[in-house]
């Protein structure tokens, strides 16, 4: 049996007038083949945001992917990243991913075993969903840049919440305001306490490194990057410090 598809042409047409017709069919079929998510061999590499709406919050998180190997929220030297160092120090953050179509298993070093379904992203062949959240890469600072400026912002849900003002100097200074909150059941109803602290002294950006060295006491070491809002002012108009994205004061947008 003929089971070609057959299409309207003019009479009398001959047989290699139907061969163009037939190798544009089969090129787009190609086509949708090849961009296919599940046909498309994609394999994130460096730098990811996380996004995802989680029990009424928003959750951000910073992904390092490198080969079948993954941290959350990285420390230290991203381009030269020590995986082995890391699943020893924080095996509940790290681990390795493996691709079976568009299911992906992710396998922290802890033991934590999750499979999710893969999705292409837009733009295409860049971002991906998994587990519910949105991958981006990000950009990166320049080698030992200055910021000038306040950034502050928030995280948190409706058991507890915190708060951080990071304000940069030109001159390599910075200081830093947090405060946190916990909401406990007590036996005459809602107990909220909390507190507040500041700390100042010199930072170091490079990349997507921040290390905090206050005057006092150790240095605290963050994964960071630059976020475009897409409002105008000064750049950068948001920055991502170590699970908080935090935007540039009012008062700097001037």
């Amino acid at each position: 049996m003929d089971t070609t598809t057959r299409f309207p042409m003019t009479a009398g047409a001959s047989a290699s007038a139907r061969r163009p017709v037939r190798a544009i069919v089969g090129a787009w079929l190609l086509l949708l083949v090849v961009a296919s998510p599940q046909a498309r061999a994609f394999t994130p590499d460096g730098l990811y945001l996380m996004t995802r709406f989680m029990g009424g919050s928003l959750e951000m998180k910073a992904w390092l992917f490198r080969g079948d190997r993954f941290a959350q929220e990285p420390k230290g030297d991203l381009k030269n990243f020590d995986f082995q160092a890391a699943e020893r120090q924080a095996p509940g953050t790290t681990g390795s991913y493996s691709r079976d179509g568009d299911k992906w298993t992710f396998q922290w070093t802890a033991g934590r075993r999750m499979t999710g379904r893969y999705e292409a992203g837009s733009p295409a062949g860049v971002c991906f969903y998994w587990d519910a959240g949105s991958f981006c890469p990000v950009e990166a600072f320049a080698r030992d840049q200055r910021l000038q400026g306040a950034f502050t912002g928030s995280i948190g849900t409706a058991a507890a919440g915190a708060a951080r003002t990071l304000t940069f100097g030109a001159d390599g200074r910075y200081r830093l305001e947090a405060a946190g909150g916990v909401a406990a059941r007590a036996e005459d109803g809602l107990d909220r306490s909390g507190g507040w602290w500041n700390q100042s002294g010199r930072y170091r950006l490079s990349g997507n490194v921040l290390v905090l060295q206050p005057d006092e006491g150790p240095a605290t070491t963050m994964t960071v990057f630059p976020y475009d809002d897409g409002t105008k002012g000064p750049q950068p108009r948001r920055i991502y410090v170590g699970g908080f994205m935090l935007r540039r004061m009012a008062d700097d947008a001037r």
